[in-house]
């Protein structure tokens, strides 16, 4: 029994398909079937009953399933010291981040990074809905919104500003002067509570503007709201990492630019969460403090 194998018995009691493991590993399904063969007699225990769709972990395998990630994550922290202590940082580093703030942010300053780390290499898991950091064996996570709580260790790369956006053609045929003018705009928003209905802006002296608003347009990701409202359809209320080319190019017009602007009354930021593991390896210590340094 190796340390290979355990690795192939959890993703296959994860995906509950032999056929699927092997896709993750690389393998021919009858080599994945051979090793669980080889690891069940290691073990003197069946691990999986095998139905006509699906394998069903048993009483033992699920006691395995229970019992295995914790020494695998043992063996792992002691490959990385050992390895930390040899050499440079290097290996794969398993980032996730949204999708929009991936494609606009964190991608462009991939190589600078890279640059400095040529051993590391990058698999980028990019989701507009929450990952399971431990589950699907993330180092590194970036966050936007409120400061997140959980088992990880939090830190701010940045806050977040947002502003009310919109394009030059929209603007020519429904001027938008005040605020309060969005309450009869057909604006752009996330489907999410709170962001659908009132937008929040602060004058310069500090009062907050409450809008209500009745989006004719509700998208669930940040980059096809961008291409909405570049594209005449309203008012969006996005991010200045997301906007600021366009506005700089004319292509996206500030509507308020004395007022700061959000969704809620939560102050939210760009958050990078490390899981809390046994040991964290030297490539994701290396990554977090450049990507706090860098913005």
């Amino acid at each position: 029994m190796t340390l290979a194998d355990l690795h192939l018995f959890l993703d296959i009691a994860r995906s509950g398909s032999l056929a699927a493991a092997a896709r993750a590993h690389g393998l021919d399904p009858s080599a994945v079937s051979r090793r669980l063969a080889a690891l069940e007699a290691a073990l003197g225990a069946r691990l999986f009953d095998r139905t006509t769709r699906r394998l069903v972990l048993t009483d033992a395998g699920q006691t395995v399933l229970d019992a295995a990630p914790a020494p695998l994550a043992e063996l792992h922290a002691l490959r990385e010291r050992l390895h930390d202590g040899a050499s440079r940082p290097r290996g794969r580093l398993r980032l996730t981040a949204s999708i929009a703030f991936a494609e606009r942010w964190l991608v462009p300053r991939l190589a600078r990074f890279r640059a400095l780390h040529p051993d590391i290499t990058y698999d980028l898991v990019l989701s507009d809905a929450p990952v399971d950091l431990m589950a699907e064996g993330i180092d590194l996570a970036l966050r936007l919104g409120p400061e997140p709580y959980g088992p990880w260790r939090t830190r701010k790369v940045m806050e977040t500003a947002y502003r009310v956006v919109a394009s030059p053609a929209f603007l020519d045929a429904h001027p938008i002067r005040t605020p309060e003018t969005l309450s009869h705009a057909p604006c752009i928003a996330f489907p999410f509570p709170g962001y659908r209905s009132r937008w929040v802006l602060t004058a310069p002296d500090g009062t907050d503007i409450a809008v209500p608003v009745a989006p004719a347009f509700t998208v669930s990701n940040a980059l096809a709201i961008r291409a909405a409202a570049l594209n005449g359809l309203g008012p969006a209320l996005l991010p200045d990492w997301l906007t600021e080319e366009d506005r700089a190019q004319g292509l996206l017009h500030d509507l308020f630019p004395g007022h700061a602007a959000r969704a809620s009354d939560d102050r939210t930021a760009a958050w990078l969460l490390v899981p809390i593991r046994p040991y964290v390896p030297a490539r994701t210590r290396a990554f977090a403090d450049w990507i706090v340094a860098a913005v």
